[in-house]
């Protein structure tokens, strides 16, 4: 995303620091920060950032190595263009989660905060629309909310309710919902990549459509369900003859089939299993085996499966789809309980339309 406000400054002055070395070589970062700054706390943060986002490189966390990101920005005449990392790992959330809640909290309004002091300032509708899903009994819309407080004579004020539903969150929520944060501070960024296309290059019904989109003041009725398959490749084009149909059907699916070559496999299975709607595990012999085996990437994404699963008992995200055998000989104990589609015992159409008409019915 492009950035700007506090941000951009910071990014700037760390990257200045490099302005005359060359790709791999650089200097004692930290050190240097410190001897020029008062508050360096911003700075440790966007030098993480950068880190992030491949501008700079370091081996050992004292020296740190211009990358030719870094080189092509200092140099160039684009923007700098810097993606939010996971706040979970931004706030290095596993030193201070036995801090409490509050402590917790105020490092995020740190990052999120004021408008013109937070690194990622994220405004009311996005926060709300992020936290709600974690909240029982929450509004179905930010203004909804909103008017709930101005009708008890509650605080609108930002910092107030953003703290008192963090504050409902429970402990084995919060890195969730940090990284989902993060993730809807990159998505509006694209939103708004999107609206930036100048007008004159769009007419005005392509402008409604991009605005549309927008999931930041309320939540679409009609947005995508997205649907991660977990499957082995020995099923693959069965697999994929399925997931053709769903797609079709205006279904996200999410399959390693479509990812490009040199693509952080562990890191897709990790994102697509926590983000989904619902997690289809095509189950057969061969699946059972390798994820109890601990075999490959079925057997990690069996272990993230297992992991959700046991944090939630009451879990509808998990499906397990049959695709050959028996359901003793298919399905490994971690979803032996759960309800399935099955295409042994049932036709394939049939099966499908069962699919499609499930999923569809989350819109």
């Amino acid at each position: 995303m492009n950035i700007s406000g506090k941000l951009k400054e910071i990014s700037e002055q760390i990257l200045s620091c490099f302005h005359e070395y060359k790709v791999g070589q650089g200097l004692f970062l930290l050190r240097t920060i410190r001897a020029q700054r008062h508050d360096v706390r911003s700075y440790y943060t966007v030098v993480n950032i950068l880190l992030f986002n491949g501008c700079i490189d370091s081996d050992d966390g004292a020296f740190f190595k211009l990358t030719q990101n870094g080189y092509d920005f200092i140099h160039g005449d684009a923007p700098l263009t810097l993606s939010a990392p996971p706040f979970s790992t931004l706030l290095y959330l596993d030193d201070i989660k036995n801090n409490g809640t509050d402590s917790i909290f105020n490092e995020l309004w740190q990052l999120i905060g004021k408008e013109d002091e937070a690194l990622f300032y994220i405004d009311g509708p996005t926060y709300y629309n992020v936290i709600k899903d974690y909240i029982q009994g929450s509004y179905p819309t930010y203004s909804d909310y909103i008017a709930h407080l101005r009708n008890s004579s509650e605080s609108t004020s930002r910092v107030k309710w953003y703290r008192a539903l963090f504050s409902k969150l429970q402990d084995k929520d919060f890195k969730r919902f940090l990284d989902q944060l993060s993730d809807a501070v990159n998505n509006k960024a694209r939103l708004e990549d999107k609206k930036s296309i100048p007008f004159q290059n769009n007419t005005p019904q392509q402008v409604t459509e991009i605005f549309q989109h927008s999931d930041i003041e309320n939540q679409s009725s009609t947005k995508d369900v997205t649907v991660f398959i977990s499957y082995t490749w020995d099923d693959q084009e069965r697999v994929r003859q399925i997931a053709d149909r769903l797609e079709k059907a205006g279904i996200k699916i999410l399959i390693d089939q479509n990812l490009p070559y040199g693509a952080d496999l562990v890191n897709f299975m990790n994102k697509g299993i926590r983000d989904c709607d619902k997690c289809l595990v095509f189950i057969t012999p061969k699946y059972k085996e390798k994820a109890e085996f601990q075999k490959g990437g079925v057997a990690h994404e069996g272990r993230v499966i297992s992991r959700e699963i046991y944090d939630n008992q009451d879990t509808t995200k998990f499906i397990p789809v049959l695709l050959v055998g028996s359901f003793e000989d298919s399905c490994p104990d971690f979803l032996s309980a759960r309800k399935a589609f099955n295409f042994v015992d049932h036709e394939f159409e049939a099966e499908v339309e069962l699919i499609i008409n499930e999923l569809s019915g989350m819109k």
